[in-house]
């Protein structure tokens, strides 16, 4: 996907900006917004992995075909419809999967955004991948994300993407309602909105590798505070799959949470018990 075609997705999907004064800040809040949402449809946040990917590769084989159609389109103002040759179709349960994968995606990697490892890093000396314009673009595509949730969610189209048709209803794809049915992408907004979906997702694969490791780098190192905020990021979300290494990670991290627990106690709890048996 031409950087072209994702500014202008961009201007057509007209997300909204999160509040904050910080870039972690802006993305708790993102996430927030866009996780109570996707709850009130999927409150366990379960998703395919496979049905997922196989919409992500639709939309991009979709994007490919249809770029210099789609860019026109976008380009014009006036329109609020693709073209019928333009237009792409898909089922609601992998379609489903999609927009909950990536959205566990973006939410993913912000632990060390809450706890300012990305800063330190992006802002230690040295050549490296973590420097200020990445950190700057992978907090962009995050945004991005839960922006498009929002976003998606205004318009009430997760609302068709998620709500079974009324029993009965002829649309669909010949099978039953509550079971699975069409979902068609002709709006141009909505369109945009998957295209940055597409874009963002793709980056966020290959940006959550480096945000894995900087939790694991913070476990190694002793940074407590990453460690917690890593778990927290990732705590209820379906990864594993997603990102390599998440199971071993968040094993490790997870025993670290418990081992500064049990330090925690003995520093806080151990020495009055034994000050009260010594003046017993």
């Amino acid at each position: 996907m031409t950087t072209e075609l994702a500014a202008l997705s961009h201007a057509r999907a007209d997300l909204p900006a999160f509040i904050g004064n910080t870039l972690p800040e802006k993305l708790a809040n993102g996430r927030a917004a866009a996780e109570k949402i996707l709850r009130k449809y999927r409150p366990e946040l379960s998703f395919d992995i496979a049905a997922a990917d196989q919409t992500l590769s639709k939309v991009e084989v979709w994007e490919e075909r249809n770029h210099d159609a789609l860019a026109k389109t976008l380009a014009d103002p006036t329109a609020t419809s693709l073209p019928e040759a333009v237009r792409i179709a898909f089922d609601s349960a992998t379609a489903q999967a999609f927009v909950i994968a990536t959205f566990t995606r973006a939410a993913w990697g912000i632990g060390p955004w809450m706890s300012g490892a990305v800063g330190k890093e992006a802002l230690s000396p040295g050549v490296k991948t973590i420097n200020p314009a990445w950190a700057q673009e992978d907090a962009g595509y995050r945004l991005q994300v839960f922006g498009a949730v929002v976003r998606m969610e205004e318009t009430g189209y997760l609302k068709a993407l998620f709500t079974p048709p009324a029993p009965g209803s002829t649309q669909g794809l010949g099978v039953a309602p509550v079971v699975v049915w069409a979902v068609v992408v002709a709006v141009v907004a909505i369109a945009a909105l998957f295209l940055l979906y597409l874009y963002s997702s793709k980056r966020l694969a290959d940006n959550n590798v480096l945000m894995r490791d900087l939790c694991d780098k913070a476990q190694k190192d002793g940074d407590q505070e990453t460690v917690q905020k890593c778990i927290e990021a990732t705590r209820s979300l379906q990864a594993e799959g997603m990102i390599p290494g998440v199971s071993e990670l968040a094993s490790g991290l997870v025993k670290v949470a418990a081992i500064v627990g049990l330090v925690w106690v003995a520093f806080k709890v151990v020495p009055p018990l034994l000050k009260k048996k010594g003046s017993a």
